[in-house]
């Protein structure tokens, strides 16, 4: 069991019609889940929401992580930057581009584990539609890819691919 302390921010403002910024931040302790022990965080979560016209999302949201342990050292960097584009074409259908983008510095000296990875990084994008057909159905049809980088693997390199199709029903007896 930790005691924990901590401040969080929340700011946001709308300084014209359709956009929308916010930045949320956090700075005090976590908890170190790979090395079970206390640490120092601070975080810092901007996003930015525009709608550019009726049709036109333009979502960016991005973290930074950094943990320290209490005796100074850095423990890990961890940033996440995530780009969502969507067009509704009208109340019933859309279509959002997705690209996500994660990278981790570690210091593997404040690590127990010898196997983890001093630096790790990852790209993943998504291509969706989907349709309303009525309140209870919706179709999705998508394709979506990864890619990874860490200590083992040299340079961003694809994983993995998928195409898919999705048919929700809201069933009520």
């Amino acid at each position: 069991m930790f005691d924990m302390e901590g401040v969080f921010l929340f700011s946001q403002i709308r300084p014209r019609s359709g956009l929308n910024v916010i930045l949320r931040a956090r700075k005090g302790d976590q908890v170190d889940y790979a090395n079970g022990r206390l640490g120092d965080q601070l975080r810092l979560q901007p996003q930015v929401d525009w709608n550019v016209n009726r049709h036109f999302l333009v979502r960016l949201r991005h973290t930074s992580d950094r943990l320290k342990s209490k005796s100074g050292p850095v423990i890990f960097d961890a940033e996440l930057t995530d780009l969502r584009l969507t067009w509704q074409f009208n109340l019933r259908s859309f279509l959002r581009f997705t690209v996500q983008r994660q990278v981790i510095e570690r210091n593997l000296e404040l690590y127990r584990l010898q196997s983890t990875d001093a630096e790790s990084s990852t790209l993943a994008s998504q291509l969706l539609y989907s349709y309303k057909l009525n309140p209870q159905t919706v179709f999705f049809a998508g394709y979506s890819d990864n890619r990874l980088e860490d200590d083992a693997i040299g340079s961003l390199t694809k994983t993995d691919r998928t195409l898919f199709f999705k048919l929700g029903y809201a069933w009520t007896p």
